[in-house]
């Protein structure tokens, strides 16, 4: 797969930055979280290192607000319960990058957020 133009990157990464002030202080956490988990490829192409699922506020992870949980682990997508059993026994952690899962107050900034990540990991790994 050919990779997207340095600059084109770096303009669109800066553009998405600057839209989204979520992303911006967590950008080298987000690059050194990125390197640690393996990659799959997709049947498109394209390939994937985190995949994440939005849960509710009823689970005990952030009290009353949603989280975006990974459920990709050791490079393999994993069903939506057994990623909650491992986030919940990792008590809210990431266990792969061991970074603290965030809580959102409403699902649309939730899932907002997650797909900012994507399209940031796609932007700067050469992703679709």
């Amino acid at each position: 797969m050919p990779r997207k133009d340095p600059q084109d990157a770096r303009t669109a990464i800066m553009a998405l930055l600057g839209s989204n002030p979520t992303l911006g202080p967590a950008l080298l956490q987000l690059l050194l979280e990125s390197k640690k988990r393996r990659s799959v490829s997709n049947s498109d192409g394209s390939f994937s290192s985190e995949r994440t699922h939005t849960v509710g506020p009823e689970l005990p992870l952030n009290p009353g607000q949603y989280t975006n949980i990974p459920t990709m682990f050791e490079g393999k997508d994993v069903p939506e319960n057994e990623a909650i059993r491992r986030i919940l026994r990792a008590d809210g952690f990431d266990p792969e990058s061991g970074r603290k899962l965030r809580g959102y107050d409403d699902v649309n900034t939730a899932v907002r957020h997650a797909e900012d990540r994507s399209g940031l990991l796609g932007l700067l790994y050469g992703g679709r």
